[in-house]
């Protein structure tokens, strides 16, 4: 008997064990304290036991457990909540006086059907997400991978015309995002979907569009949010300092910047207050025509990144050259929790662990062959004008500002780490940078040695 039709069984034999009981038995032992309530379908619930509602997610995982194709496309929350609530149109009908084996197997065989037909109809979208990219309006329409980056003005004409706002909302939309104040609006689908498109994008001059296929809700979405973040990161590599470019290029999705405020006593004196600046409120000042001229040479690095970037939406696993675009984009996601950081010392971690992934874990000596195969730098020359040599350099940031700090045997806890956060940030930028390059001009290799050789 497989596991599936075990748990089957056990939840009809659980339910029938608990028939008669008062909802305040049903509770007994129940640390979530409420009662545990599975729709019906028909408007009514059903109460279950913890044991049974237990039971019910060990099945999801083991049905989730047989669809590995699902890994990507579905959380094991969301799945869970898809059999929870294909359990109890199932279970209202089916007759506990019957054996419990033939009716568990009618469980599961229902549950199956009903998961297999709501996941065979996940419906393709679009996510949406305001961005303050540039400082100015105007950038013309560009992608990363799966990411499409549009000025508002630009966006807003391609929704009117895809359908996707009526011609009220659209012009009601330009004249918010003006600042002007809009009349109140009948309640209606429209409005709502108008209120819902001004809370998201608060007037970012930019937005980022993703289109997700075979993803269920949750999971779409943090997949799309991921994308972004990383498409804009891509965009920060441009510049001399990315973390201080993506200080200002922000999605409206996650935290804003903010403003950081303190009070200081000082004995003898009057209590000062102070406050610094978190992230900006735009994006890095930009001309159109500058970005227009710079394409040619940056279409190589976002070519990379936007196929290493597409396996997040991908809901496959296994596409070309799958293992050195997860390393290249294990590495853009640690380079982008580096610039993220606030503390100095977990940002060199994430640095180092960026070029670790460009390197396959090889560790220091790894990032040396990474460094010398794709920019040129021999490990034992002088780095600095003080006769620091980059094995040295790379050395202490991955000995010192890595290894010992992941494992708790750092003496500098509490130290000025600035200098080496800059240090570490610049080796990962350039060797981000000429991987996302080689990557690029070199487009039948596929694995990830390849970029320390």
């Amino acid at each position: 008997m497989s596991d599936k039709l075990k748990l089957g069984e056990e939840i009809l034999a659980n339910l029938a064990a608990n028939q008669g009981k008062s909802h305040r038995e049903k509770l007994l032992g129940d640390e979530f304290g409420l009662p545990r309530l599975i729709g019906t379908g028909d408007g009514r619930t059903l109460q279950v036991t913890k044991a049974i509602d237990d039971k019910i997610t060990a099945l999801a995982d083991q049905l989730k457990a047989e669809r590995p194709k699902l890994v990507k496309a579905i959380t094991r929350k969301d799945f869970v909540s898809l059999v929870r609530a294909a359990c109890g149109p199932i279970l209202v009908e089916l007759d506990l006086n019957l054996p419990f084996a033939e009716t568990g197997a009618e469980l599961v065989s229902g549950i199956e059907k009903a998961v297999n037909q709501q996941l065979a109809g996940l419906p393709r979208r679009e996510h949406a997400f305001g961005v303050t990219l540039f400082g100015e309006p105007g950038v013309a329409p560009f992608s990363i991978g799966p990411v499409r980056f549009e000025d508002w003005d630009t966006w807003l004409t391609r929704k009117l015309s895809d359908g996707g706002l009526s011609a009220t909302t659209e012009r009601r939309l330009r004249r918010a995002w003006t600042g002007k104040k809009l009349s109140k609006r009948t309640p209606s689908m429209a409005a709502s979907q108008e209120r819902d498109v001004l809370d998201a994008m608060q007037r970012a001059p930019y937005v980022a569009s993703v289109w997700i296929e075979g993803f269920a809700s949750s999971a779409g979405l943090e997949a799309a949010a991921t994308a972004v973040r990383l498409a804009v990161t891509t965009v920060a590599l441009l510049w001399p300092t990315p973390s201080r470019a993506l200080e200002g290029m922000r999605l409206r999705f996650d935290p804003s910047h903010h403003i950081e405020r303190a009070v200081t006593f000082i004995p003898g004196r009057i209590v000062t207050g102070g406050f610094r600046m978190r992230g900006t409120p735009f994006g890095p000042s930009l001309k159109p025509e500058q970005w227009a001229s710079s394409q040619a040479a940056v279409e190589p690095i976002f070519s990379a990144a936007g196929d290493a970037i597409a396996l997040l939406t991908n809901p496959e696993d296994s596409p070309p050259r799958v293992g050195l675009l997860r390393a290249v984009l294990q590495s853009l996601m640690w380079f982008y929790a580096g610039c993220r950081e606030l503390n100095d010392p977990i940002a060199i971690v994430n640095f180092a662990a960026s070029l670790d992934a460009l390197a396959s874990g090889a560790q220091s000596e790894g990032i040396l062959d990474v460094l010398k195969a794709r920019l040129g730098w021999a490990p034992g020359a002088a780095f600095y004008t003080d006769g620091t040599t980059l094995k040295q350099v790379v050395e202490k940031l991955y000995g010192e500002g890595r290894s010992q700090l992941v494992h708790g045997t750092s003496k500098r806890i509490g130290y000025d780490w600035a200098a080496e956060r800059a240090q570490a940030e610049s080796l990962a930028d350039r060797a981000l940078v000429a991987c996302l390059e080689f990557v690029a001009a070199h487009p039948k290799l596929d694995k990830a040695k390849a970029l320390r050789v």
